[in-house]
């Protein structure tokens, strides 16, 4: 996951990759909880701002589209792609550990680091 402030309000659940909790702004109340899948791959949030604000466009269709998500959703989503980002480079550099990973990148040859 990111180490950005933004995704750290944010985890995804241990046994479907899809549903994600994030922390509510207001103090006391428990994490809401999301499934990234739903409504077209817009994903779904309990929040006041989604439920009321984002349903109608929701309801009609729209999506995959920013416009229809509340922030926890975007912290969700942008959290999920970076998990899936870096596993995929691991999983790349486990199967090519002498390729080269950034190919347009300069790089130093004794060691494979890049500058």
């Amino acid at each position: 996951m990111s180490t950005t402030g933004e995704t750290r309000l944010v985890w995804q659940d241990k046994d479907n990759p899809l549903i994600w909790y994030a922390k509510s702004d207001t103090y006391g109340q428990p994490p809401y909880t999301m499934d990234l899948g739903n409504f077209n791959a817009n994903g779904e949030c309990p929040c006041p701002d989604c439920q009321i604000a984002r349903r109608k466009r929701l309801r009609e269709g729209f999506g995959p589209d920013d416009t229809t998500r509340c922030k926890h959703l975007k912290r969700a989503r942008s959290a999920f792609v970076d998990k899936i980002i870096l596993e995929y480079i691991q999983r790349r550099r486990a199967r090519n550990p002498n390729k080269n990973q950034r190919p347009n990148a300069p790089h130093n040859e004794e060691d494979g680091s890049y500058e």
